[in-house]
């Protein structure tokens, strides 16, 4: 679990924001880029209403802030998103946010099935959602742990915050990380003993040529 925990923790916030950007993610977490942030949402504050107004037309933005305010807090093991939890619902997206909540929480690694529970709308926040973390904890070395999530509006989310699960010594997980983690042990239990190792497969764009003979090499050996 997180072996790439030791990179993770020697790399600095900006360089973890630059392994994100250079992944085509966009996150918040430096000081200097909150400030950006901050500094684009005060001058459309100071935008007067005529501007405003102008620029939502054209743009045809959604007419509150308070719509890309909305925070997720997603919690992950083994980059297989158990549960995401809306934060900041203000009482009009209270019912669809426990919609949101209650269908991707489960008891299992795989999360197919509890998706298939929610709306269309929603279900496909949820894939949008699930896909930004996976990729968020993969490009940071990670496989565990908590992915903060801002919606900006259009389908645009920011990564705000990172959170390794850790394995405490002499302490078990905590949930749901336990749950899932004792329903991958079982899967693992279930593999034939005595079957063969890692076989490395080969990427059909690219061959391997024996360079005595010029023949191709098999992707079996």
């Amino acid at each position: 679990m997180n072996e790439g925990f030791k990179v993770y923790s020697g790399l600095s916030s900006a360089q973890r924001e630059s392994r994100l950007f250079r992944s085509g993610i966009e996150a918040t977490l430096t000081s200097s880029s909150k400030g950006i942030k901050g500094s684009q949402a005060s001058l459309r504050r100071n935008q007067t209403s005529g501007e405003r107004n102008r620029l939502e037309d054209t743009y045809e933005t959604l007419p509150s802030d308070k719509a890309h305010k909305q925070c997720y807090n997603i919690l992950m093991y083994n980059l297989s998103v158990l549960q995401i939890t809306p934060l900041g619902a203000g009482p009009g997206m209270r019912a669809a946010s426990d919609l949101l909540s209650g269908a991707v929480r489960m008891d299992s690694v795989d999360s197919s099935e509890s998706m298939g529970a929610a709306p269309g709308e929603w279900r496909g926040v949820m894939k949008l959602l699930q896909r930004i973390a996976v990729r968020t904890l993969y490009s940071l070395g990670l496989d565990s742990g908590e992915v903060l999530l801002r919606a900006m509006g259009y389908r645009r989310y920011v990564v705000e915050g990172v959170t390794p699960l850790l394995q405490r010594s002499g302490k078990s997980l905590p949930e749901p990380y336990r749950s899932a983690a004792l329903a991958l042990e079982r899967s693992l239990a279930l593999e034939q003993p005595g079957r063969s190792g890692l076989l490395m497969g080969m990427d059909p764009e690219f061959i391997i040529l024996r360079e005595s003979t010029g023949r191709v090499v098999p992707a079996s050996r």
